[in-house]
């Protein structure tokens, strides 16, 4: 609390620093118009207008651009993913759409030529949200993430350190070598199965004072740090049975998604109905995610969903003795009912996101 108080007190006093010092160049510049012989004050005038015509227009647009745009940002940048050849008609590309046609790559995709894709488009999404919570322009906040005020990105203390905010890939091949991620794995297997919610707590002897201890796991089973670039795409089509692993803020809290699990559906399926999604929302991506007053079907939007199947894995607590009796490590599923919208061409929707309530 009190370091808060430290960083509004000391962004209040820059802003007072900041207003005295426009008030003295304010009192300078005037002195200095107003000792100007007649025709050069005409020339510092328009002068004048000019910038304070192009400060309106600029502040005009940016007005349009918070209203019309930034709310549906995620959803012109997904569109534009699969855009309407200009040589076809709207009728024409709304019928395609809804048969699940590809106007980027001029092909239908199966399922599972989909899921591929959507777990590429599931990385991205995952470090752009590492992205944003390294450089503080996010934090997460109730479960969600939110918007930072655009000072307090430059006060406020960010929750990323050396180690956490990065995206992982893991080999199956390797996951034999923890059993930790052994046991992971087992659970998710066991839960897409039989269709049941993993909860459960086991004992790893983790302890090692000169490591972290679910890190050390990650250098155990020679984790591949996915980057901010296309080189990823390689170790994915080398690996069709990968694990994503997500650091977020505490190298005893990992979030993994088995890409062998994660599923494509059809709100064609047997037992599907569009009606039983409902949106959810959080305060990072704006709330008015999609534009009123469209059917997002005209566009290749809500033919198919992408399923992430995600599992938590969280260093519980430290025992009395950790180096005699291990630690205790806590699985459980993670946003094990939520569908991103993606495109006929298998990218996905940011925002909003959908539970299935019911099938």
């Amino acid at each position: 609390m009190s370091y808060i108080i430290f960083n509004v007190v000391s962004v209040v006093i820059i802003i007072i620093l900041i207003l005295l010092k426009l008030f003295n160049l304010i009192k300078h510049y005037l002195a200095l118009y107003f000792s100007l012989p007649e025709k050069k004050k005409t020339k510092v005038k328009f002068l004048i207008t000019a910038v304070i015509v192009i400060l309106l227009g600029y502040s005009l647009y940016r007005i349009y651009t918070e209203i019309n745009i930034k709310p549906y940002r995620y959803w012109y940048q997904f569109v534009d993913k699969n855009p309407k050849p200009w040589n076809v008609s709207f009728e024409e590309f709304s019928r395609r759409n809804r048969e699940g046609y590809c106007w980027a790559d001029k092909k239908t995709y199966t399922k599972e030529e989909l899921k591929e894709k959507a777990i590429v488009s599931y990385i991205k999404m995952e470090l752009l949200k590492m992205k944003s919570l390294r450089e503080g322009w996010i934090r997460e906040a109730g479960g969600g993430y939110e918007e930072r005020s655009y000072l307090s990105r430059f006060f406020f203390k960010s929750n990323c350190g050396k180690f956490q905010c990065k995206v992982l890939m893991i080999s199956p091949l390797s996951i034999n070598r923890s059993s930790v991620f052994e046991k992971a794995q087992k659970l998710m297997q066991e839960s897409v199965q039989k269709n049941t919610e993993i909860n459960q707590e086991a004992s790893f002897n983790l302890y090692d004072k000169n490591r972290d201890y679910l890190l050390s796991e990650l250098h155990k089973v020679n984790s591949i740090e996915i980057k901010d670039n296309h080189d990823f795409l390689s170790h994915i089509k080398n690996h069709n049975d990968l694990i994503v692993a997500g650091i977020e803020k505490s190298n005893k809290n990992l979030f993994l998604m088995f890409s062998a699990y994660s599923l494509i559906i059809s709100s064609q399926d047997k037992g599907i109905n569009q009606g039983k999604f409902s949106s959810t929302m959080d305060e990072y991506f704006p709330d008015l995610s999609i534009p009123k007053n469209i059917d997002i079907h005209n566009y290749g939007v809500g033919l198919y969903y992408f399923s992430p199947k995600k599992i938590n894995l969280h260093e519980k607590y430290e025992q009395e003795d950790p180096q005699k009796y291990g630690k205790k490590i806590l699985f459980r599923n993670l946003d094990n009912n939520i569908y991103y919208p993606i495109n006929n061409c298998g990218d996905l929707l940011v925002k909003p996101v959908y539970f299935l309530e019911s099938r």
